[in-house]
């Protein structure tokens, strides 16, 4: 049967009768019920409609699918910085007994240089990622309190090298200013930082003992 329908059965033009000949033909059909031109039709019509229904199905149903991507993930993990302690107290006047006579006031005793060979002049160390640059910041002046009475007005210098104990080859440092640990990255380097300046004219200050401090800081340059 599903060969004979597949050889598109010849039907009268008007639906109503099957063909005479392919009866004739095939006797052995006669009295059986077939598809009319019409009726093959819409059975077909149908078919397709199925057919394309079930296809826009799948479609759907993979467009409903749960889908996802890969996110790249990554990170930098540099060491936090350390700054060690100062070397000591940056004392003026002469370098056995820090003290300076009124009134015999010499000009070193004044001033404390860095980058020659004043033993007065203090450091710190800063210690970090070698890869990296940091900032430093150094204050435009810091007070000295007395004792008695008075103060006094100091007025910074710095200059960085990698020697704690020699300050040749020295780097003036300006405040604001980045500057290189020199090194690769994720390799641990060490530079100091040499501290001196100038004290204003003790001529006309009490007498006393002076004291103050002055913070520089340092930080990571862009991190």
């Amino acid at each position: 049967m599903k060969n004979l329908i597949s050889e598109r059965l010849k039907l009268k033009s008007d639906d109503s009768e099957i063909n005479t000949n392919f009866l004739t033909a095939n006797p052995h059909l006669e009295g059986r019920n077939f598809l009319t031109n019409s009726k093959w039709d819409n059975l077909m019509k149908r078919v397709t409609f199925i057919a394309v229904l079930v296809m826009a199905l799948e479609s759907i149903t993979y467009a409903q699918k749960s889908g996802g991507a890969a996110v790249n993930l990554g990170a930098n993990i540099v060491q936090g910085l350390i700054v060690g302690s100062p070397s000591g107290t940056l004392y003026f006047g002469d370098n056995a007994s820090h003290t300076i006579v009124k009134g015999a006031v010499a000009g070193s005793d004044t001033m404390v240089t860095v980058g020659g060979t004043d033993s007065r002049a203090v450091n710190f160390s800063v210690t970090g990622d070698g890869g990296q640059s940091v900032t430093v910041t150094v204050p435009g002046s810091a007070t000295l309190t007395g004792s008695v009475s008075g103060s006094l007005t100091f007025t910074p210098s710095a200059g960085y090298n990698t020697s704690n104990s020699d300050q040749t080859g020295m780097t003036t440092v300006t405040s604001g200013n980045s500057y290189s640990l020199g090194g690769g990255s994720y390799s641990t380097k060490t530079i100091y930082i040499w501290l001196g300046g100038t004290l204003s004219s003790p001529s006309n200050a009490a007498p006393g003992s002076y004291s103050g401090n002055i913070s520089i800081s340092v930080a990571y340059t862009g991190l």
